[in-house]
């Protein structure tokens, strides 16, 4: 008899997480390896090696034994049997930032991706920081082509296929705070009410589980828009009847009924979280 797939855990970051032995969201993530082996994933990066002399120090600081990295240049590196092989025994992987189109065109529709997927569909750990938190959603927020090289609305944007490996209902927006992304993912969403939307600030994570409901992690806050009951809009700037949550460190949210969970003891805020 085949034995049951079990889905693992998603942590999805939103950028500049602590990376000393303090780090609340990196430690959570050695913890849920443990013993196993954790494949730190650079090549959404322009400087891949950098990412992997920051994370090795990172994760060894937070107790990760077991640590690989793999780095892609184009799509026929994800085809590579000597690439894949480095994921067939790993209890997760992690995706630094970067950009989250690089991240999409290097690996979607591989066979490295598929193995990635496997990970997770069979217990393992996926976790993403900043453009490696973005493209695990299925639909991603991107910068337009025409603003990258030029100065950008904080409103502008875009949206393009990710790897799907979240529950499709969830879009992403990261540094949230710290770069003014309200308004933009006010706008994807009231564009889009199918769609929760989720802001997350620096130093901060949903950790999503089985699925079907996640946890915050970290000293900031995260954003959740829903749109499901939108009265009206101009697909500008205007939305009536938006539903927000704002959540703080330890809370809860069932993705199934898209509405918070209540706690039934208060929870013990950190003394020293910051509110951005």
């Amino acid at each position: 008899m085949n034995k049951r797939k079990k889905k693992g855990i998603i942590i999805v970051i939103g950028g500049h997480e602590d990376k000393t032995n303090h780090g609340e969201i990196l430690n959570t993530i050695a913890q849920k390896i443990g013993t196993g082996i954790l494949v730190v994933l650079p090549f959404g990066s322009g400087e891949p090696e950098e990412m992997i002399k920051i994370y090795k120090a990172a994760f060894r600081t937070a107790g990760v034994k077991h640590l690989y990295f793999i780095n892609l240049e184009n799509r026929e590196d994800a085809k590579k049997p000597e690439k894949l092989k480095l994921l067939e025994k790993a209890s997760g992987v992690f995706f630094t930032g970067g950009d989250q189109n690089k991240i999409n065109s290097l690996i979607a529709y591989t066979p490295f991706c598929d193995r990635i997927r496997n990970i997770y569909e069979h217990g393992g750990i996926i976790a993403g920081t900043s453009a490696g938190a973005s493209v695990l959603s299925q639909t991603m927020l991107v910068y337009p082509n025409h603003r990258i090289n030029q100065d950008y609305d904080h409103n502008e944007f875009d949206m393009a296929p990710g790897l799907a490996l979240l529950p499709s209902s969830i879009i992403i927006d990261q540094h949230f705070s710290q770069r003014s992304r309200f308004g933009r993912l006010l706008s994807a969403v009231a564009k889009n009410p199918s769609l929760l939307g989720v802001g997350l600030d620096e130093n901060t994570a949903i950790m999503v589980e089985g699925g079907n409901r996640f946890r915050t992690l970290g000293k900031g806050l995260v954003y959740i828009f829903d749109g499901a009951n939108i009265s009206f809009m101009d697909l500008r700037e205007t939305a009536y009847n938006m539903c927000v949550h704002i959540m703080a460190h330890g809370y809860e949210f069932d993705l199934t009924t898209r509405r918070p969970i209540i706690p039934k003891v208060k929870l013990k805020i950190p003394m020293d979280s910051e509110v951005y």
